[in-house]
């Protein structure tokens, strides 16, 4: 899960390893976090980022989400690695990340829209 640094405006990152193992995370800078990664998963790839209002939140949306579809976080290693179900397409996979962090950015949003009108 994200960590407190992950606040504000960034993306949420959708990183694919070798076979069915997946990557979400976030980051302000999605290609130099794969950077990163590469050095023990050479294999990873940039499959999707998409824009959050806040990034530990939306992160945090797009795991409980996997995890409500069935997705399984991979034993060993960070949490943010995941197995993509056999019967489930990337295409389906990528679909319910980006549903997860467009739906908290509309929460963000309107929340911070709240906020504003009661500090004018």
């Amino acid at each position: 899960m994200a960590s407190g640094r992950h606040r504000g405006i960034g993306k949420v990152y959708l990183m694919r390893a070798r076979g069915n193992n997946f990557k979400v995370g976030s980051s302000r800078k999605p290609r130099r976090r794969l950077q990163q990664i590469r050095r023990t998963r050479p294999s990873t790839t940039l499959k999707r980022s998409f824009s959050a209002w806040e990034m530990n939140g939306a992160e945090s949306a797009a795991h409980e989400a996997l995890h409500r579809k069935g997705f399984k976080r991979v034993k060993k290693g960070p949490t943010e690695w995941f197995r993509k179900k056999p019967s489930s397409s990337w295409a389906k996979t990528e679909r319910t990340v980006q549903n997860a962090v467009y739906r908290h950015n509309r929460k963000t949003r309107n929340y911070l829209a709240c906020l504003l009108n009661l500090l004018l």
